[in-house]
């Protein structure tokens, strides 16, 4: 079959089997594997090791530390941009709100609120598996991120009433004023 591993059995003779005729064995009791058929092929690939020198094998761990290095700082970003991602959805599920506060609007703007306070609160946790890299700029750039998307929710929800902002929001706490003047009616003479 043009294959370097021999299969054959023992009822079965090579130059019967190369003369391509079959001949039916009265009973097959075992297959025989040859896996050398005199044919040399070379090792896979990644299947061999090689003990080099003590100054090779220092770059190799060297680069191996570089590369996962590299490969931490390159994950972390990535989950300092994720909550980016997040922003174009959620722009969408608030204009699709409206700007009347109603049920779905409140609804909308609670789980955005809460999603960016526990995405928050979650901080360390989502940064804790990069060990070997420095992540200050990433974790900036998370909360940034988080503190801003929190920022525009307020702000709408501020703009839909839901946030007292106005003067007129407070009247219940506002002391009257007392007027410094006092009109007494003139008697007529």
């Amino acid at each position: 079959f043009g294959s370097s591993v021999g299969l054959r059995h023992p009822a079965f003779s090579p130059s019967e089997h190369s003369a391509r005729r079959v001949m039916v064995a009265p009973a097959m009791k075992k297959w025989e594997f040859n896996l050398d058929c005199g044919a040399k092929l070379p090792s896979a690939l990644g299947s061999t090791m090689h003990m080099g020198d003590s100054d090779g094998s220092s770059v190799a761990m060297k680069n191996k530390k570089d590369n996962i290095k590299a490969l931490q700082e390159k994950k972390a970003w990535e989950v300092a941009l994720g909550p980016i991602k997040q922003v174009g959805m959620q722009l969408f599920m608030l204009w699709m709100s409206g700007s009347s506060p109603g049920i779905f609007s409140v609804m909308i703007m609670s789980m955005l609120i809460s999603s960016s306070v526990s995405q928050l609160g979650q901080l360390t946790t989502a940064f804790e598996k990069f060990d070997q890299v420095e992540t200050v700029l990433q974790k900036l750039v998370f909360a940034l991120t988080l503190v801003a998307a929190l920022a525009f929710v307020l702000y709408h929800a501020s703009n839909m009433g839901l946030v007292p902002t106005q003067t007129g929001d407070w009247v219940s706490y506002m002391e009257p004023k007392h007027m410094a003047e006092h009109v007494v009616p003139m008697s007529a003479h």
